[in-house]
């Protein structure tokens, strides 16, 4: 990318940002707002410091930048300003809301360090639970609404608001999940659908995703690596996990990571290193085994690839638990078992073509 093709990058952004705070005039929003270019994000509220809400640009400026007119641009800004304006729907009747809520399941790991990160960005008041359901140890139900450009976790404000109860609404979400696309459901368990066409979201990571990456990486850790490592080993992985370690990673240059999202829910992530090591490829449980390891590896290898890696050789470090995943990859396993610092792994590596 030349200088001239950068600057009229950022020029384009600060127009989509320009253009979508006046959308969100125009949809009835007036409180303060506040624009930052380097997080691309707009922030609500008097107080920069503890802001009302936030509203995170990229996704509505990709769809903004590739509409085929100026007509269609406004289209995506009208709808953005509109789905982002009013998350929750609570001032509506349940009558009204009733058609776009879904039933789900998400991981309860997820759904408390979801709430602990609305905490982080906008206070302790702003911590309201999101209801859930425990089906089994680390899986529950929760209820959601489905707009056409956002999904939202429906919190515990809500059901007051409207005036039903949650098994009403999740009964409402439930029937709404068979009628859209009832062929793709197969129940496991009771009260369990399994098999749903999620629509996965891959892009680069940011820096404000460190949080939800490394509550990722350090629950997958605990269940499935940690356990065969003495106390040192655990400690030093556990703390090359945490959110400083990640936030270094992600502002260094030699690193280059991607997260898939599965509405609001982290499902994966990948990162490689110098565009020749994979440095970490984890998939959430609750989406394992559904080819999404896969897509990660393979954007990540031919970004690599494109960033110099002509050859396509490829090195990387496998828990015991991972070595089948990685030679499903490509992987193979080259000489033994290593051990660095109490952790042990296994030096793989992927041939070049």
């Amino acid at each position: 990318m030349g200088v001239l093709d950068f600057l009229k990058g950022r020029a384009d952004q600060d127009r989509y940002a320009r253009a979508f705070e006046q959308a969100l005039r125009a949809a009835g929003e007036q409180r303060v707002l506040r624009y930052d270019a380097r997080e691309y994000l707009i922030r609500v509220g008097a107080d920069p410091a503890r802001p009302e809400g936030i509203f995170y640009l990229d996704n509505g400026f990709r769809a903004w930048q590739s509409a085929p007119d100026e007509a269609a641009r406004r289209e995506v800004l009208q709808r953005y300003a509109r789905a982002l304006g009013d998350p929750h729907d609570e001032t509506r009747a349940f009558s009204e809301v009733a058609p776009r809520l879904v039933a789900g399941v998400r991981d309860r790991a997820y759904l408390e360090c979801n709430r602990l990160t609305l905490g982080t960005q906008f206070g302790v008041e702003a911590m309201s639970a999101t209801v859930q359901r425990p089906l089994v140890a680390d899986i529950a139900q929760v209820l959601m609404l489905d707009a056409e450009d956002s999904v939202s976790l429906v919190p515990e404000s809500s059901f007051v608001n409207w005036g039903v109860t949650w098994e009403a609404a999740f009964a409402q979400g439930l029937a709404n999940l068979r009628a859209r696309s009832n062929e793709v459901h197969v129940f496991e368990h009771e009260g369990v659908l399994a098999g749903m066409n999620c629509s996965i979201e891959i892009r680069g990571a940011t820096v404000d995703d460190a949080l939800r990456i490394s509550a990722l990486l350090t629950a997958l850790a605990e269940e499935f690596i940690v356990h065969q490592f003495a106390s040192e080993g655990r400690l030093h992985l556990l703390a090359h996990f945490g959110v400083s370690e990640i936030e270094k990673r992600l502002k260094a240059r030699e690193y280059r990571f991607q997260v898939a999202e599965d509405g609001t829910m982290l499902a994966g992530v990948v990162a490689v290193r110098a565009a020749t090591h994979l440095q970490y490829l984890f998939v959430a449980r609750s989406h394992q085994r559904t080819g999404l390891a896969r897509r990660l590896w393979e954007l990540a290898r031919l970004d690599a690839i494109r960033d110099g890696n002509a050859a396509g050789r490829f090195t990387g470090n496998a828990s015991g638990y991972a070595i089948p995943a990685y030679e499903r990859l490509g992987f193979r396993c080259i000489g033994p078992v290593q051990e660095a610092n109490g952790v042990r792994f296994q030096p793989m590596e992927l041939a070049g073509a």
